[in-house]
């Protein structure tokens, strides 16, 4: 039988968002000066983000 895990849906508005020169960083879990309590990592999955880098 295959085993079955809760699942978690993270929506995009509640990412956190780190703006610098030159790339804009949005995570969805703690990452850098982000923190928010219910956002902390499980398992070996401890952050996953999504960098947009400037020309």
């Amino acid at each position: 039988m295959i085993q079955q895990n809760p699942a978690q849906i993270f929506k995009s508005e509640s990412r956190g968002k780190l703006e610098s020169n030159g790339q804009n960083c949005f995570s969805t879990f703690n990452f850098g000066s982000y923190f928010e309590e219910s956002r902390k990592p499980f398992g070996i999955l401890h952050f996953l983000n999504e960098i947009i880098v400037a020309p």
